[in-house]
């Protein structure tokens, strides 16, 4: 029963939006076409019967606006990621052509797929992108039911690839994005745009360095909702409600939950480095990575042979020796650290170190190690 209520539900509810749109707000229901494949009029048997055919991905978006004004957008890029961050790149001429309509508001529609719309990186986009690129004032994201994502912008879809055939059917061939492009850009009502491989990647490479927490529930998750004022944190809900839209804050609805999405996030490279590093200075960070590069190492056993300086500076090297190993293998939290030495009840050192230096070392070895390191 949940299943079906939230079905008539949602669509009660957007219904009811897009009947009652102000002059400032749309409806962008937007989803990936299944990729078209490229084809020639003359073929070789090769290709034809072959996977060697250029895939070019369709990215569909059907606006509505007041009073049942529509507009429909495709874009067509050869790169086949079809991730949060490439969701993004195809919807950026979008929104710049909708952000010179007048348009402040914006509700997205789509279905929920983990790979592309339902996931924590889009939710950050979602929370970000909106208002520093194209200053619009409020933003919401709902997501269809499983199973129940079809609407107009599968349609646009599939009157491209259709046109498309057409035209190979005349004698045309379709070999790449720019000449399925200049093909149908003058025999369809939808608004085309090439995205190239450069875009999706700046905005893939932009993402990097940032760890992003996934939204508690994220699965069950039907609707979020922004805003330019709350720029960094999204409300999330498992059903849809629009009562109190364009107003200063969003209707508390069907149990409204908050996530800080700023708060969320946090550099992954030398994130436990860098916070031990802050208690040393320039210099002796320029040491210890110039020893970490020469694959320099001492143990010291005995302590009490050194001054205090030389023995603060042997424990932070330790310490910060072993957190960078770490990191370099790709650890993301402190809670990942293995190597950072600790004090042990045993006698007997950790064999699986392969810094420790055979138990019957000589006097000699010891001084030896003991003046290198000062």
């Amino acid at each position: 029963m949940p299943h079906q209520y939230r079905i008539f539900h949602q669509y009660r509810e957007i219904k009811q939006k897009k009947e009652n749109l102000r002059a400032d707000e749309c409806v962008l229901q937007i989803d990936f076409s299944e990729n078209y494949a490229c084809k020639a009029e003359t073929e070789t048997q090769s290709m034809h019967f072959g996977g060697s055919r250029k895939q070019i991905s369709l990215h569909t978006c059907h606006a509505m606006f007041r009073d049942h004004v529509i507009r429909c957008y495709c874009t067509l890029s050869e790169d086949p990621r079809h991730c949060a961050e490439s969701v993004w790149a195809h919807l950026a001429p979008v929104l710049d052509d909708l952000s010179k309509t007048g348009i402040t508001t914006i509700h997205f529609v789509s279905d929920g797929p983990t790979t592309q719309y339902r996931n924590k990186t889009n939710f950050y986009l979602l929370a970000t992108l909106p208002f520093t690129q194209w200053n619009f004032d409020q933003v919401t994201y709902n997501f269809l039911e499983a199973s129940h994502g079809k609407g107009p912008a599968d349609g646009i879809g599939a009157a491209i690839k259709n046109g498309a055939d057409r035209l190979v059917a005349h004698r045309k061939d379709i070999l790449d994005v720019k000449q399925l492009l200049e093909s149908l850009q003058n025999t369809v009502n939808v608004k085309m745009y090439e995205i190239s491989t450069a875009q999706i990647s700046s905005l893939a490479d932009s993402m990097k360095d940032v760890h992003l927490q996934p939204v508690p529930g994220t699965m069950k998750i039907h609707q979020l909702m922004t805003s330019k004022r709350l720029q960094g944190t999204v409300f999330h809900r498992h059903l849809p409600c629009f009562c109190s839209s364009g107003d200063s804050e969003f209707c508390t609805c069907h149990s409204r939950m908050k996530f800080q999405v700023e708060n969320a996030k946090c550099k992954r490279v030398d994130s436990v480095v860098s916070r031990i590093e802050m208690n040393l200075s320039r210099e002796l960070v320029t040491k210890f990575e110039k020893r970490i590069a020469e694959g320099y190492d001492v143990i010291i056993e005995d302590l009490d042979t050194l001054d205090e300086s030389s023995r603060l500076e042997y424990l932070h090297w330790k310490v910060w020796r072993a957190v960078k190993l770490q990191e370099d293998r790709g650890a993301d939290s402190d809670d990942d650290i293995q190597d950072c030495p600790v004090e042990s009840d045993s006698d007997e050192p950790d064999k699986s170190d392969q810094d420790w230096e055979p138990e019957e070392a000589s006097p000699s070895a010891k001084t030896q190690s003991q003046t290198s390191l000062l």
